[in-house]
């Protein structure tokens, strides 16, 4: 492959990772992905089937739960699936126990790792994720502590969670080596602001110019957390892992706690009970270096 002649040829070292719906993914694309170093493939699911359904189709009405299922299994061994799951307040937990048994139930031999993350309306571009589809925005601590059964239940799938508690935050937004392409080749460095083209810092079509002719772009690599964050912040033990949160949300004035580090308050108040469960039930650990909660007898190597 090109990239790979040009990186050795240059002596540099690349990984990469990517975040994608899935749906377009074949078992031939996924391998030259692989092949180019992109290693790890974010899939995410809304729900169950049902539900994933209603929130996350085409525009002709068709489904794409079992696609992002098909997805999975297109993965290489060598690769991994960081599965995002999204928790909302009309969350039915038995229904996502569902969900966790067709992931199970894939011929995938790619590493799987489940996270959670909540979901709240911050731009009017997706009509789906309006307050009456997904309902009220709730802490993520608050979240993990409601879904704590379905933890234990994937745990005893064999699949591993991902908690959070190890990672710093660092949004691809304020990073110089993170690009969102839209499906017209649209370059935008924030997700949430897909759907505007007034927000565009160029095109796959041409180099991107780092220069005051696109400041949509010099806006965000020039983002200081230190700047645009008050002394509450600055005075937060978790700090020096968020920088104040979602740096969209800093800029547009969304108030705590909603922009604060989703962990704040989970290790102190849950994480240490859920553990002390897990380890003695026999059902799983928690590794603070990698932040898995890991099924007990898995393979996993968490280095």
């Amino acid at each position: 492959m090109l990239l790979n002649d040009v990186l050795t040829r240059m002596n540099v070292k690349f990984s990469g990772s990517i975040v994608t719906n899935g749906t377009l993914l074949t078992i031939d694309l996924a391998e030259q992905l692989v092949e180019a170093k992109i290693n790890t493939f974010q899939l995410t699911f809304d729900d169950s089937e049902d539900e994933h359904n209603r929130f996350r189709k085409y525009k002709n009405g068709n489904h794409t739960y079992h696609l992002v299922l098909r997805a999975l299994e297109c993965l290489p061994e060598k690769s991994s699936a960081s599965i995002r799951v999204h928790l909302y307040e009309g969350n039915n937990i038995e229904n996502l126990k569902y969900l966790f048994i067709d992931i199970s139930n894939t011929k995938s031999k790619c590493r799987k790792t489940i996270y959670f993350t909540t979901v709240h309306p911050l731009t009017t571009t997706c009509a789906s994720i309006a307050e009456s589809a997904y309902g009220a925005w709730i802490p993520q601590n608050t979240a993990f502590q409601k879904i704590a059964s379905l933890i234990r239940f994937a745990l005893e799938l064999g699949l591993s969670i991902h908690t959070g508690t190890n990672t710093q935050f660092i949004c691809g937004a304020v990073s110089r080596n993170s690009l969102v392409i839209e499906p017209d080749g649209t370059l935008k460095k924030c997700w949430l602001e897909v759907g505007n083209p007034d927000l565009a810092i160029g095109t796959i079509k041409k180099p991107v110019e780092i220069s005051e002719n696109n400041m949509n772009l010099v806006n965000w690599l020039t983002y200081d957390p230190v700047a645009m964050t008050d002394s509450e912040c600055h005075a937060c033990e978790w700090f020096e892992r968020c920088y104040g949160g979602c740096p969209y949300m800093v800029r547009k004035g969304v108030k705590k706690p909603h922009r604060c580090h989703p962990c704040k308050g989970l290790i102190e108040e849950f994480l240490p009970k859920l553990v002390d469960e897990l380890r003695a039930k026999g059902i799983g650990t928690y590794d603070a270096e990698s932040g898995l909660l890991i099924p007990t007898g898995s393979k996993i190597s968490i280095n």
